[in-house]
Order: C-alpha cells, then structure tokens, then sequence
C-alpha cells in the first residue's frame, strides 16, 4: 500500500458517523460459537465504496494528513528512505510480501483487494489471506509469559456482547504498519470485529487499533468493512525458492 492509500483509509469514515448498528440477524449464540462468522470476505472499504455504506458502519476517526507527522524521527528517516527507493525500483519490487517476506499482523487491515478466508471456532479462529499468512486467535486464552517475537504476534480474544475484541502482542521489530512505515516490538494492536448487514449480506465491521510509542507519536485508529465473497476461489501466491515477487 502506497502513502496515498494510507491516508485515504484514515480519511474515508470522517462524515459516516451515525448511530450504532442495529443488531444483527444470527444469535448471540451463534455469533459466539463461531457459526456466524465462516465464510470468505471481500473487502470493500475504499474512499469510493465507502459513500454508500450505513450511517454508523464506521466510526469518525481523526484525519492523518501527512504520515510522517505521526512517526517517531528514526521511523520517518526510515518512511522517507523507503519512499525514495520506491521511486527507484518501484513498489513492487519494495512491498513486503514480494520479497518472500511475511506481511505479519497489520497486512490483515491492508488487504483491500484480496479475501480473507474465516474459520471460526468456539475456542479459535483462524484467518487466512494472501498477504499475511495464517492467524490464529484464542478465545478466552492468555498471552504466554514466556513469549517470542514473531510476525504475527500472538492473539488472544473475548467477546464483549455480539463484538469480538482482540488483543494481540508479541510481534517482532522486523514487519511494518504499512509500506515504509516500521513498526517495532512495542506494538500492541487490538481488533473489534462485529457482524452486520450490507445489502442482503453479511459484513464484518473491524476497527482496527495499532499502539507503538517506539514508531508512532500517538495511538492509530482504522476502520474497514469485509463482506460476504460470492467467489470461492482462492488464487494460489507461493513465494519459493528465493523468488522476489509472486
């Protein structure tokens, strides 16, 4: 994702504010228990598709105009370096993922073109796409005391009513928040997911929240909506053999 779509994501939810969502049509139970929430999901959040979402769907978050306004001076070093060696090689060549590298935990909230693929359980969920691998989550777990950095943290979640709330640490220093915007091991995310309904079919409200005082100056509010896939194909992306890009 480029610096433009970055702050076209934190402008999109500022004039959707609105009352809450009505309650949506599974059960607690099911909601709960993971039946609801089985499915591929196609993001749809954009400055465009946005306009035509329910009032209350996404929350009114502050504008980001400039990025670097926002960065710790190491990591806008770092942002600006990036961003000059993009203009040199190109994004594709930059991003992450193409360069057999894992897109960890915020590539989940990025994946705007791409499904994610949901299985939930009672106890765990797993969240699949192409861009970030495959993330557990437990339900009414703990975060070990022992734990180690890895790239996709470590997820633990609670249900709040009909919202999942989860809470994740544990990453390593090595991934980024977006394109050219590092993160270090200081990241703490937490993630609501609720379910609701889109024209006729199921949609999952995420607002997404990334706390690293060792990166970012303040803590970073997103919104994005993921709704129900009519396309069960899932396109294959292997990155083997030292390959550096899909």
């Amino acid at each position: 994702m480029t610096l433009k779509g970055f702050t076209s994501l934190a402008l999109l939810a500022l004039a959707l504010a609105g009352p809450a969502l009505a309650a949506p049509a599974p059960t607690l139970e099911d909601i709960q228990s993971g039946v609801a929430w089985d499915g591929r999901w196609q993001s749809t959040t954009s400055r465009a598709t946005a306009r035509g979402l329910p009032e209350g769907v996404l929350p009114p978050y502050e504008v980001l105009p400039k990025i670097d306004d926002y960065l710790q001076p190491w990591a806008a070093t770092e942002h600006k370096r990036w961003v000059h060696m993009n203009d040199e090689v190109g994004v594709m060549q930059m991003a992450v993922q193409n360069r057999c590298l894992p897109h960890n935990m915020p590539g989940e909230r990025q994946e705007s073109r791409l499904a994610l693929n949901i299985i939930a359980l009672p106890k765990v969920w797993m969240i699949t796409g192409r861009g970030f691998n495959h993330r557990l989550i437990r339900i009414g777990g703990e975060h070990p005391k022992d734990l180690k950095p890895s790239w996709l943290g470590d997820s633990v979640g609670h249900w709040e009513g009909d919202t999942l709330v989860v809470d994740t640490i544990g990453f390593n220093d090595q991934g980024m928040l977006e394109d050219g915007v590092h993160h270090t091991a200081q990241l703490h995310m937490t993630a609501r997911y609720r379910l609701f309904e889109l024209d006729g079919k199921r949609a999952i409200q995420a607002i997404y929240t990334y706390d690293d005082p060792g990166s970012t100056t303040k803590t970073l509010r997103f919104a994005r909506v993921h709704v129900e896939s009519d396309n069960e194909v899932d396109q294959e992306a292997a990155c083997n053999e030292n390959n550096k890009s899909h």
